[in-house]
């Protein structure tokens, strides 16, 4: 546990008591302790902050409740030999001090560290020179590390699923996109009453005249791969008793699962939000409308959602937000 450039420990006068979780360090002999000082109880490592005689308090709680323990403490004396018995205690600042000669009189540039305070501007043993000070850090503190890797472990903190840097980075960014509103795909039939006697075809974008037939060059392209849900479909008038219009959006010429059928003398919509199908950039998508039993004639909207694949981490974000992965 000795650090080579803490300043060597010194045995105390006494013993001395602690309690779990207390701060309170009880000796059995008055002492008079510096501010900083270092108390080392067995495996118990403590600075002292404040306190009077048989009475101080550390900056660090115990760890363990011992009674009548020896212990070492910063050397009171001018010595200032180093690397030895001397620790690092976490969560305690460590002050440098500067001699121009070492610890057995020859010159030297020459430096040690010791959690003592310093006063007015020296060491208040050795009357040496305070030339800095650092933090010690604790074992679950991140270390010191370049401004580079700094970025990046702040990057991981605002990108990462639990501040992580490495493990999928965008989580966070995705869930922020997941509430904002995705690619809305919607057309209709130009206020104009769809055909009730055929199939009718169209691009699944736009104010369309739809078509007796699906043909390439009148479907809408994907600029980019993603997934279609959440079909949506509306008539402005119900088919009727026994008779209704069926919606489905169809990928290159070919019907997939995503299909909602409006019914009966009443209803006037209907969704499919259960089915889902996968494009890819280039992927034509049309809509297709099926009559059945002669519906009433009426306008004709409907409306799906393109979920776009994200680029960063092979997830998908619910809409087309740009972003740029790092």
């Amino acid at each position: 546990m000795a650090a080579k450039t803490m300043r060597n420990l010194a045995s105390g006068s006494g013993t001395v008591s602690t309690t779990t979780g207390s701060k309170a360090l009880t000796f059995s002999a008055n002492q008079e302790f510096k501010r900083g000082a270092t108390v080392v109880i067995g495996s118990q490592l403590f600075t002292v902050q404040e306190g009077y005689g048989t009475t101080w308090i550390a900056l660090q709680a115990a760890t363990a409740t011992v009674s009548g323990q020896s212990f070492t403490t910063t050397d009171p004396s001018t010595a200032k030999s180093r690397g030895s018995t001397g620790v690092l205690i976490p969560e305690a600042l460590v002050n440098f001090y500067f001699s121009h000669q070492d610890d057995a009189g020859g010159a030297d540039y020459y430096m040690y560290g010791d959690t003592v305070l310093p006063e007015m501007g020296m060491h208040p043993y050795t009357k040496e020179v305070f030339v800095g000070a650092a933090l010690v850090t604790r074992s679950i503190d991140s270390p010191a590390i370049k401004p580079i890797d700094r970025v990046r472990l702040l990057e991981g903190a605002v990108r990462g699923s639990s501040g992580s840097t490495f493990g999928n980075p965008d989580a966070r960014f995705d869930n922020i996109e997941s509430k904002l509103a995705p690619a809305i795909l919607a057309g209709g039939t130009d206020n104009v009453n769809l055909a009730t006697g055929a199939n009718s075809f169209g691009p699944l974008v736009g104010p369309v005249t739809l078509s007796a037939s699906s043909a390439a060059g009148f479907r809408t392209v994907m600029p980019r791969a993603g997934t279609i849900k959440n079909l949506f479909a509306a008539v402005s008038v119900a088919p009727g008793a026994a008779k209704s219009w069926a919606f489905t959006v169809r990928k290159n010429g070919v019907d997939q699962a995503l299909t909602c059928t409006i019914s009966g003398a009443s209803a006037t919509n209907a969704s499919d939000t259960s089915h889902s199908f996968t494009v890819t950039a280039g992927d034509e998508i049309e809509i297709k409308v099926a009559p059945s039993g002669t519906p009433t004639a009426a306008k004709v909207e409907w409306s799906a959602e393109l979920v776009a694949a994200d680029v960063g981490d092979g997830g998908t974000v619910d809409t087309l937000l740009g972003r740029g992965d790092f």
